[in-house]
Formats: C-alpha cells, structure tokens, sequence
C-alpha cells in the first residue's frame, strides 16, 4: 500500500493583484528622490554625517559614468584616535504602503568588523 498523498488536480491559483512598478530610484537622478541626515549620530556612534554638498564634495555619494549611484564612506583619510569618520545617511522622501515590495539590487554591499550597512524600511 502507497502512503503518498493525493496531489491537487487543479492549477494554482493566480494572485488577486499583479504587483505595479510604483517607483524606480536608479541613474543620474537616483539622490534626488532622498534627505540627507547631516546631524550628529543618534546613537553616538564615531562618524559624521555629510550633507548632500558635502558628500559630493568627498565623493561619498555618487552616480558613476555607467549609472552605478554609490554610497561610501571616507576610505581616505588616516583618522588620529578619537577622530570620526565621515559617513553618508540617507532616508527616502517617499512612503509605501504594508504589503509593498522593496528591491534592492546591490552591486556591492560592504562586510567586515566594524561594519553595519544597513537598509531599513519603517512604517510610521
């Protein structure tokens, strides 16, 4: 005697909405759509937050010739102890609603002690 279950016969039914491409942040354009935090850090952490000049300024953010929008820190500068970082922090302009999809297509995410990049969506 077999004690397979029986399988459904029937198709799988469709989803009752096709998800609607709302916005797309990409290219040249792509730090329009975005606030920079250029205050001191919230959780006291060692870095500095730039201002979107600034930050051009530095090269901390950028859109490279192909259309790659880059966020970095500063790699550059040799830091004396108790010196901090300059770094960029970003957050949207735009909300979404629950149940809305988020893709993040990263060429490169940065990995490593002392490290946190984050990527956090918040419904207020």
């Amino acid at each position: 005697m077999s004690s397979l279950a029986a399988l459904p016969s029937t198709a799988p039914t469709p989803p009752a909405l096709v998800p609607t491409l709302i916005r797309s942040y990409q290219g040249p354009t792509f730090f329009d759509s975005w606030d920079y935090f250029a205050e001191p850090d919230p959780t006291h952490g060692m870095v500095n937050y730039q201002s979107r000049p600034s930050a051009n300024a530095k090269q901390l953010t950028h859109v490279t010739p192909s259309g790659t929008a880059v966020l970095q820190l500063d790699r550059a500068s040799a830091l004396a102890l108790g010196e901090y970082r300059d770094s960029v922090r970003i957050s949207s302009r735009d909300t979404y609603d629950a149940g809305s999809l988020v893709v993040l297509d990263l060429e490169h995410a940065p990995h490593g002690p002392s490290v946190w990049p984050a990527f956090w969506t918040v419904r207020l």
